[in-house]
């Protein structure tokens, strides 16, 4: 009999996401563990809104030896809830945490219904984790039960996949595809790719536990064989990139599009995660126009000059209005990214990170509330300022200020009409009609 194993992506809160998008980290462990054997099941809870009362039926439907659960800051209570869901149900299930935050605070999820943490990539881990059958001894693998679990994920040796080629693609045919989206789409079902893991850039509010800082890259060829794969074998419509630094390598890139071009592949594609401008020029967004990229977003985060300094953003206003205008020429839709609560922000900041969000003029912004999570430089400067159960994207406690401040730079960019009907005119009156709805689900959650 195989080893089985239960792969689940925890939920996060929030009623109206505007994003549902595919658990990539798990459905690359199950395809891993798949080649190798071992019989995998991926739950992801995230898209089932009653959750609480499906889980344990599929749990006790395929019986698993193991139950691996993927977690972010944002879920730590809800993953713990279902540890405790299936060690009531069977306490022979051993239950494994991953994902960035058991690799940044592992002490966090050092509780009685959970067994193991497995930091940082997990793909080979999990499958020396499941040959064993009971993962002690296991290189990498952290025990709950450590006292000094800290110490012990110091001396755990980072294991990343060195050729990414060589993973095969994400265990798509486990889940319903109808369930996932992104906010601006052109056509359902959509798909997210990764076509690179690191990132080698030093924003001081950035976390790169899980896959760290040095950049490596799938090849032309395997990108579009995936791409191929999920438009002809999984019946996928639109794709999403999902990378950190899908243009660090321009040239790759242009092999990508020529490639589409080449096969004939016809689908449309997004670089949803945002690019660098630095790594973009106008030559490289008409290929990407040709190729089927319509959307992609950049990330000033800020709106001066000594505030990107501060951030080690590494990259001037000026090249961000150079790359908004390339796109506007181009014809492709570009978002905005942008934070506020810096500890070095004060109203000044704030109001120029809004001015400048109205001066590039995106399709849509996407303000978020900072969050210092362990791990980033940020963290290690202002630990008294790092994530709470008070501080998260969508409340910061008693800060009248930034909440203020925040309230203002969302009115003042959407509340226009102009920007309104330009938002219908290329998404239509349903996703429009999500963005109203997520708006009025975050105005509750911070009053929650």
């Amino acid at each position: 009999m195989p080893y089985k194993v239960l792969l689940v992506n925890a939920p996060s809160e929030g009623k109206y996401s505007l994003t549902k998008q595919p658990p990539l980290g798990l459905l690359y462990i199950a395809s891993y563990l798949k080649n190798s054997g071992v019989d995998v099941l991926v739950l992801d809870l995230n898209v089932r809104s009653g959750w609480r009362k499906e889980f344990l039926p599929a749990l006790r439907k395929f019986g698993p030896q193991a139950v691996g659960i993927s977690s972010n800051f944002s879920n730590v209570c809800q993953t713990a809830e279902i540890a405790s869901l299936v060690k009531n149900s069977d306490k022979k299930i051993r239950v494994v945490a991953g994902g960035p935050q058991p690799t940044v605070a592992p002490e966090e999820y050092c509780i009685p219904c959970i067994d193991y943490i497995i930091p940082y990539e997990s793909e080979k881990i999990m499958l020396d984790f499941c040959r064993s059958g009971t993962g002690a001894g296991i290189p990498g693998v952290l025990s709950c039960r450590d006292d000094d679990i800290r110490g012990s994920l110091a001396k755990v040796e980072r294991a990343p996949v060195e050729d990414l080629d060589t993973l095969p693609f994400p265990a798509y045919e486990m889940l319903d595809m109808r369930l996932y989206y992104t906010f601006g789409y052109r056509a359902l079902p959509l798909a997210s790719m990764v076509t690179s893991r690191g990132c080698g850039h030093g924003c001081i509010f950035c976390s790169q536990a899980v896959s760290g800082k040095r950049w490596r890259r799938r090849s032309a060829k395997n990108v579009v064989d995936e791409m191929e794969w999920l438009v002809k074998r999984i019946g996928v419509r639109e794709i999403s990139i999902e990378d950190d630094n899908f243009t660090a390598d321009q040239g790759r890139v242009m092999d990508i599009c020529e490639l589409i071009g080449k096969r004939g592949l016809k689908f449309h594609w997004q670089l949803q995660n945002g690019i660098r401008v630095d790594c973009l020029s106008r030559g490289l967004l008409k290929e990407l126009k040709k190729a089927g990229c319509w959307k992609l977003a950049i990330a000033p985060e800020v709106g001066d000059e000594d505030s990107l300094r501060r951030i080690h953003k590494a990259i001037t206003l000026e090249q961000f209005r150079a790359a908004a205008s390339w796109c506007r020429e181009v014809g492709i839709v570009y978002f905005g990214y942008f934070m506020m609560g810096l500890p070095f922000e004060g109203a000044r900041e704030m109001e120029k990170t809004s001015s400048f969000a109205r001066e590039l003029d995106p399709l849509c912004i996407s303000l978020t509330k900072l969050v210092i999570l362990p791990g980033t430089p940020l963290f290690f400067s202002h630990p008294s300022k790092a994530y709470s159960e008070k501080i998260s994207y969508f409340s910061r406690a008693k800060d009248r200020l930034l909440e203020r401040k925040y309230t203002r730079a969302y009115l003042r960019f959407y509340a226009r009409p102009r920007k309104l009907l330009e938002i219908v005119s290329v998404f239509g009156l349903r996703q429009f009609w999500k963005l109203v709805l997520n708006a009025f689900d975050l105005f509750l959650l911070r009053r929650g």
